[in-house]
């Protein structure tokens, strides 16, 4: 077996059929992610006088046809004159706790696909599915801590579709990381057969 050093590329072993599967899973998941990311509706509450959003890191209200859409970090400042209860100092840092492993988990999850079907590896101290784990395990916790604050009184504001989805883009993204690191050890088998 040749030595490799660390951060070089080796071809899979010839003969090997294309992770499909694995591919679009994780093209799928990380598209889902990007996409709930983005949203404005991870928690919402709409009634005929006002509406009430929250994303990881805006929420925005509606009153009477008038939009004010603000940064989740001024709430605390905000909610001031609400009971000490209102806002959980761990509302904003979970928003972006769950926005920063989302964005590594859909880095590692696009590196993840690209390798695979260029049929390549990385040797590296930690494989990109790796990452991706450990991006999505962060996201699921502080996304779930995230709706579990949620600021105002308990009934202000409900789980919106962007949670939904964000479960269903974790548990996609989970499969796929799992999938390629499979595929990957099937490589190495092989490779050290030759």
């Amino acid at each position: 077996m040749t030595p490799v050093s660390a951060g070089s590329e080796v071809a899979t072993p010839p003969g090997r059929p294309l992770p499909v599967t694995s591919i679009v899973l994780c093209l799928v998941a990380a598209t889902l992610l990007a996409a709930v990311c983005m949203s404005k509706r991870w928690l919402a509450n709409g009634n005929d006088q006002v509406t009430v959003s929250y994303g990881l890191i805006r929420n925005t209200e509606c009153r009477e046809g008038r939009c004010l859409t603000r940064p989740n970090s001024e709430l605390p400042v905000l909610l001031q004159t609400h009971p000490p209860e209102a806002i959980s100092p761990a509302f904003v840092p979970a928003g972006m706790a769950t926005l920063g492993a989302s964005a590594l988990a859909i880095v590692c999850l696009v590196i993840c696909a690209l390798l695979a079907l260029g049929r390549s590896r990385l040797q590296l101290p930690i494989s990109p599915a790796s990452l991706a784990l450990l991006g999505l395990l962060v996201a699921i916790v502080a996304g779930s801590v995230f709706i579990a604050t949620k600021p105002g009184m308990r009934n202000r504001v409900g789980v919106d579709w962007s949670f939904v989805v964000f479960g269903v883009a974790v548990v996609t993204g989970i499969a796929a990381a799992q999938r390629i690191s499979a595929e990957l050890r099937q490589d190495d088998l092989e490779e050290d057969s030759y």
